[in-house]
């Protein structure tokens, strides 16, 4: 298959998730390479084909960032649809082409929202908590976010524009850029 997103599962069986999008499955692997199960996963309506493109993993949910869709899936770990938001435009809970997701430990869930130039973070209903960055090419605004990854406290944003990683807290606000120890 190929793989487009790739999630570490955050639960008792451990391994991890790899987003298919030609099969439209999510395919759950033990920490040896093994493959457990394979989901199927369904648009929001009959006739939309998911376009997942990445996944992040909380407790019993699995988040899927439905990229063409422009919208968030939330699945059980059976692989039944919980909810989903999204849909395409600029407002708080549209999206233009998101991209990457993460969680972190305190269940934000962060959204690359790439045209529309930040990161999104919401509760687990749902519900908008903050964004990260917005248009521009200058420390704490982006042009082109791609990636996204939550450490403790910390929300890392990789910008494809400028090719720069810039550093946020979860709860908002820009600490600054990651740069190589001779300030290249």
């Amino acid at each position: 298959p190929r793989a487009i997103g790739l999630c570490e599962a955050r639960a008792a069986e451990g391994g991890i998730y790899v987003a298919d999008i030609p099969s439209a499955r999510l395919h759950h692997y033990d920490s040896g390479g093994r493959l457990l199960r394979s989901l199927p996963v369904a648009g929001a309506t009959e006739r939309e084909k998911p376009d997942i493109t990445d996944c992040a993993v909380m407790a019993d949910e699995i988040y899927l960032v439905d990229n063409n869709n422009h919208r968030l899936q939330v699945i059980d770990r059976e692989g039944v649809p919980q909810r989903h938001w999204g849909g395409f435009g600029e407002a708080n809970r549209q999206f233009r082409f998101p991209a990457t997701v993460d969680i972190d430990r305190d269940g934000v869930v962060f959204v690359v929202d790439v045209i529309n130039n930040r990161v999104k973070g919401f509760r687990a209903s749902g519900r908008e908590a903050q964004w990260l960055g917005g248009w521009g090419i200058t420390p704490g605004r982006l042009f082109r976010p791609k990636g996204v990854l939550v450490v403790g406290d910390r929300v890392f944003v990789s910008d494809s524009y400028t090719g720069v990683i810039q550093v946020f807290q979860a709860a908002g606000g820009f600490i600054g850029l990651l740069t190589y120890p001779n300030g290249e």
